[in-house]
């Protein structure tokens, strides 16, 4: 009697140590995320979801999804614009429905999307019919703010809000000049002197330091450029063209995603990781996400028959963001 006792007291331990193993098992398989890629079929924006698609139009006429962000349970804002009567419109899309950002007759564009505790901030640009210029501007829950003067055009490129401030990147147009811009709380820093072509694609806090990615054109090429508080760097072969369109920071490591030369190019704290071959027509790396340590970065590339193709890259690795070769291209992801 004590032996049968003492064996299922023996195999209830054992079973208790072979649940708790594969608990902790499970705790450390680490979890994905979901992906989330705005960009373009043919003429249709596009949403995918871990590789499905939704369209954002009928793709009866022209329009683009821009930027996008995912909140909450799953609240997907997007960017862009959609043509009406001829004329392009600002349109945040939240979750799949179209929303006018603008009330004029005029052109504006939709370009980035942050949300912050309930409030949705809309980097883009529209022309000002008084002042006969593109003024940057922010709408926040819809409201728009000018964040240019309307003496020159302006264009707002991306968005970032950390502790209430907002930051804003873009370039304006001065003395004929595009000058990289950066907007903290609507007041403007050039970023270079306004010598050379220069502009700013993306924004990012870490930290309390600011980093923001773009580029500036002099020697006949296009040189992609870091600015981290303000002070630019340059890490890129100078005998070829580059720019630099998204920037992320993890761990005080940066990782900018964009081109060099006709490649798709992820640069790691300055090192050049090539994601793609060259092609005449011009691969490209667009937008760039982390998760832990894995680094998602989203462009495009062309095929032998000049077809541009939508590309995720996971940690380096390609894969095709849809079967559609039909023109598709991937301009910025998100993960949730």
């Amino acid at each position: 009697m004590k032996k049968r006792i003492k064996n299922r007291l023996l195999i209830f331990i054992s079973l208790i140590v072979i649940s708790c193993s594969e608990d902790e098992t499970n705790s450390n398989v680490p979890v994905q995320p979901d992906i989330y890629i705005a960009g373009k079929t043919k003429y249709t924006p596009t949403v995918w979801r871990d590789g499905s698609a939704t369209y954002l139009t009928d793709g009866t006429y022209n329009a683009e999804a821009t930027s996008i962000t995912v909140v909450n349970n799953d609240e997907v804002y997007v960017t862009g614009f959609e043509t009406k009567d001829i004329i392009k419109k600002a349109t945040l899309w939240k979750n799949g429905n179209a929303i006018d950002l603008s009330t004029t007759p005029f052109t504006s564009i939709a370009n980035a999307v942050a949300v912050v505790n309930d409030d949705v901030y809309v980097a883009g640009y529209e022309y000002e019919s008084t002042k006969n210029t593109f003024v940057a501007k922010v709408w926040k829950n819809g409201i728009p703010t000018s964040i240019s003067n309307g003496n020159h055009d302006a264009y707002a490129t991306s968005i970032a809000v950390d502790n209430d401030d907002v930051y804003v990147t873009g370039h304006e147009y001065i003395n004929y000049t595009d000058v990289a811009t950066l907007w903290i709380n609507g007041v403007p820093t050039r970023l270079t002197d306004g010598e050379n072509p220069s502009k700013a694609y993306s924004v990012v806090i870490e930290n309390n330091d600011v980093y923001v990615a773009g580029y500036e054109f002099y020697n006949g090429n296009f040189h992609a450029k870091l600015w981290k508080n303000g002070v630019m760097s340059s890490f890129t072969d100078e005998t070829k063209p580059s720019i630099a369109y998204s920037v992320a920071v993890e761990n005080n490591t940066v990782y900018i995603a964009g081109y060099e030369d006709t490649a798709a190019m992820l640069w790691i704290n300055g090192e050049a990781h090539p994601l793609s071959g060259g092609h005449v027509l011009g691969n490209q790396a667009n937008s760039v996400a982390l998760n832990k340590n894995d680094v998602y970065v989203v462009g495009h590339t062309y095929d032998d028959d000049g077809l541009r193709n939508a590309k995720l890259w996971k940690n380096g690795e390609p894969s095709n963001v849809t079967d559609n070769t039909d023109g598709s291209y991937a301009l910025s992801i998100d993960l949730h």
